[in-house]
C-alpha cells in the first residue's frame, strides 16, 4: 500500500516524465523541420539560382607566379666542381654573385639547364659583391632571361615578408625581417681555426673547499681553491665534448689559472683546432683533470652557440644589411630577396646565424652593378 505522501511522490515523478518526453519530442520535430527546409532550399537554389563561379580578371597573383620572372633570372654558379652559390642576371651578359665563394674558373648554370663559362670583372670587398661576365660568341650567344632590376630605397620594418628567390619555381626559403636594416657590428673572424670553449663562467672568482693529499704526507689537508663558475655548457662545443658540468669551478685551461669570464676568453682565443687541450675543475670536492685532442668539427664562433647551420665562410663584417630569418644554405646565398608587392629588396649575400640571413640592400647592389657596368639599372621585372 501506498500512502497519501508516497501517491503525490510519484504523481510529481511522473507528470515530469511525461514533461521532459513531451519536450524532447517538440525537438525534435524542430531539428526534422529545420533539416528540411535547410534541403528544400538548398533544391530550389539549385534548379532555380544555379551559382556561376566568375574567374576575377583582378585576382591577385601566386607566391609562385609572382616569383616567376625572378626565378628565370637567377643562375646556379659552379665553381672548382662544386655548386657554390647563386647569382642573379642583373644586366645583358651580366650577373652579381657572392664573391668570397669564387676562385679560378666559374661556370653559370642557367633555368633552362644552359652551362656559360664566366670571368670576374669587379668585386666589392666590404659587401663580399661580385660582377661577372657571361663569356658568350656571337654566334652561339644565347637569349638570356629578363635582368632582375633593383630599384630604390623601399623601407624594410621588423615583421615584413620576405621571399627568398632560388633556382628553381618554389622560393628558397620565407621569412620575415627581423630587424629594421643596420650594420651588424660583428667583426668577420680572421682566425679558420679558431674554436669556441662553449661555457659561460662568473664574472668574479669564487672559492671551494677540497680535500688533498701533499705529496710527502700521509694526512689530508683542505685547502681553498680558486676559480670561475661553470653557469652553462654548450652543446656541441669543446666544452660539452669534453666533459664539462654546468656547476663545476673551472681553476684552469691549459695550466693557464681561469679566476674570471675575461680571463677564459683570453685563454680560449689562443686555442686551436687540433691542439689537446687540458682542464682541471672542482667537481664534489675534488680536483678532476679532464682532457681532450680538438677535431675540425668543433671549429666554431661564439656565435654558434646556439646551434644551426650550416653557414656562410663569410657571414659577418658587411655594411648595412638586411637582416631574415630565411634558412638558407650558404650555396643558396647570391639569389634575389623579394617582399610581397614584388619588389627586389636585396640580395641575400650570407647565411649567418641560427636565424639570421643577411641581404645587401637594393641600393647598394645597384651602386656597385652601375660603378662598372655602362647599363642604367632601370624599373623593375
Amino acid at each position: 500500500m501506498i500512502g497519501i505522501k508516497g501517491k503525490k511522490y510519484l504523481s510529481t515523478c511522473i507528470s515530469w516524465r511525461v514533461l521532459s518526453v513531451i519536450t524532447l519530442a517538440l525537438m525534435m520535430s524542430f531539428v526534422f523541420s529545420a533539416n528540411a527546409y535547410s534541403q528544400a532550399s538548398v533544391a530550389v537554389d539549385s534548379e532555380e539560382t544555379p551559382i556561376d563561379v566568375v574567374e576575377d580578371e583582378h585576382q591577385e597573383k601566386t607566391v609562385e607566379q609572382m616569383l616567376e620572372p625572378f626565378a628565370a633570372s637567377v643562375v646556379r654558379i659552379r665553381n672548382r666542381d662544386r655548386l657554390c652559390c647563386l647569382g642573379t642576371i642583373v644586366a645583358d651578359g651580366l650577373v652579381v654573385t657572392k664573391r668570397s665563394e669564387l676562385s679560378g674558373m666559374v661556370t653559370c648554370i642557367t633555368a633552362d639547364g644552359s652551362q656559360i663559362p664566366a670571368s670576374l670583372i669587379a668585386s666589392d670587398q666590404l659587401d663580399d659583391l661580385a660582377l661577372l661576365r657571361l663569356l658568350q660568341s656571337g654566334t652561339e650567344a644565347k637569349k638570356l632571361p629578363p635582368a632582375v632590376k633593383f630599384i630604390g630605397d623601399k623601407k624594410i620594418e621588423s615583421g615584413d615578408v620576405l621571399f627568398s628567390v632560388g633556382a628553381g619555381a618554389n622560393p628558397a626559403s620565407v621569412g620575415v625581417a627581423t630587424v629594421s636594416p643596420r650594420r651588424i657590428p660583428v667583426a668577420q673572424p680572421t682566425c679558420r681555426d679558431c674554436v669556441d670553449l662553449g661555457l659561460t663562467v662568473s664574472v668574479q672568482s669564487q672559492h671551494e673547499q677540497v680535500v688533498m693529499t701533499r705529496p710527502g704526507k700521509g694526512w689530508p689537508e683542505t685547502q681553498t681553491i680558486a676559480g670561475a663558475r661553470v653557469n652553462r655548457v654548450y652543446p656541441r662545443t669543446v666544452g660539452e665534448r669534453i666533459g664539462m658540468l654546468q656547476g663545476d669551478l673551472l681553476v684552469s685551461v691549459n695550466q693557464q689559472w681561469v679566476p674570471n669570464a675575461a680571463m677564459l676568453r683570453s685563454i680560449g682565443s689562443r686555442v686551436r683546432v687540433g691542439q689537446t687541450v687540458h682542464v682541471v675543475v672542482v667537481r664534489a670536492g675534488a680536483l678532476e683533470q679532464l682532457s681532450m685532442k680538438i677535431d675540425h668539427f668543433l671549429r666554431r664562433v661564439y656565435h654558434d652557440r646556439w646551434g644551426g647551420g650550416p653557414f656562410s665562410e663569410r657571414r659577418f663584417g658587411f655594411s648595412t644589411s638586411i637582416v631574415h630569418d630565411s634558412l638558407l644554405a650558404p650555396s643558396q646565398c647570391g639569389g634575389p630577396l623579394v617582399d610581397l608587392d614584388g619588389n627586389v629588396v636585396g640580395l641575400n649575400i650570407a647565411r649567418s646565424m641560427r636565424v639570421a640571413t643577411l641581404a645587401v640592400p637594393s641600393a647598394r647592389v645597384r651602386d656597385f652593378v652601375t660603378r662598372f657596368s655602362p647599363v642604367q639599372l632601370g624599373s623593375s621585372n
